[in-house]
Formats: C-alpha cells, structure tokens, sequence
C-alpha cells in the first residue's frame, strides 16, 4: 500500500495544496481575484489536512482493511466538503469552467474512494485505490489549471516535513 498512497498524496497535494513549491515560483493574483484566491485556499486548507490524514493510513505499514475502509469514508466527506464549497464561490465567468472541471474531476476521486470504503475484500480495495489513483491525475491537473488562473503557481506538499 505505501507505494500507492505515496503517488495518491503526491498527486492530490500538489494540485490543491497551499504551499508553494520551492522550485515553482508563486506568481500575483490577477487584479479582483485576491477574494476569489483567497476563498480557494481556505476551502483547500482543511482538505489538505484530511489528505495528509487519509495518506497516513493508507502508508501503514500493515493496515487491516477495515482501517482503511474507515479512512477512507472520512475522505470520502472530505472530497464532498470540499465539492460543495468550490460550488458556492461565486466564479468570474473566465474560470467557471476550470472550477467545474476540477469539481467534477473531484466527483470522480470521490467515487473510486467510495468503492475503497466499500471493499469487501483487500484486492477490491486496492482495484478501487488504483482506479483512483489514475483518476487523481486528472485533478491534479485541474487543479493546478485553476490555481494559475488565480496566480496561486503549483502547490507543494503540505504533509512534507
């Protein structure tokens, strides 16, 4: 399981995390998008947490599967908080599609965790982990798209020490 949630944190972290990265440099906010940018990092800052959170468990070193189950139906309320508040900012009309691509995106890896937290068996589990895994980089790319269009640059990796 490490080398999965390994990929699974680097990939959704860096698109929504709030930390620039050392080697992107951060860009400015476009001139009346610093409220816009600003509603986005607060919405991602808890995520990010419950990210590092759901990564920790995924990186045991023997987990059972009913620990990973329950890590895994937190998350899925995670995505789902965090779905809910990119759809009530109140998007310029030049980044509704970004923003609905990333929501949609997020529905997608909140599906694939849902089979997680419903896996009768651990080869189901990790079926479903792989699935979203390969559906995360679709996010990641979302996300990162959005993030440039708030002058926000890449994210780093909040969990890295």
């Amino acid at each position: 399981m490490r080398r999965v949630s390994t990929l699974l944190a680097a990939l959704l972290l860096a698109a929504c995390a709030s930390t620039p990265s050392p080697t992107t440099p951060h860009t400015s906010i476009p001139p009346g998008l610093e409220p816009i940018a600003a509603a986005y990092l607060d919405l991602v800052a808890q995520s990010n947490k419950d990210t590092c959170t759901f990564n920790a468990a995924l990186s045991q070193s023997a987990p059972t599967l009913a620990d990973l189950k329950q890590a895994s139906a937190a998350y899925v309320e995670t995505l789902g908080t965090l779905m809910d508040g990119l759809r009530t900012v109140d998007w310029p009309a030049a980044l509704t599609d970004d923003a609905k691509a990333l929501t949609d995106a997020l529905a997608t890896n909140q599906g694939h965790t849902r089979a997680m937290a419903d896996a009768d068996s651990m080869s189901t589990f990790i079926a479903a982990d792989n699935q979203l895994i390969e559906s995360n980089k679709i996010s990641a790319a979302a996300a990162n798209k959005l993030r440039t269009d708030l002058g926000l640059g890449a994210g780093g990796n909040p969990c890295a020490t």
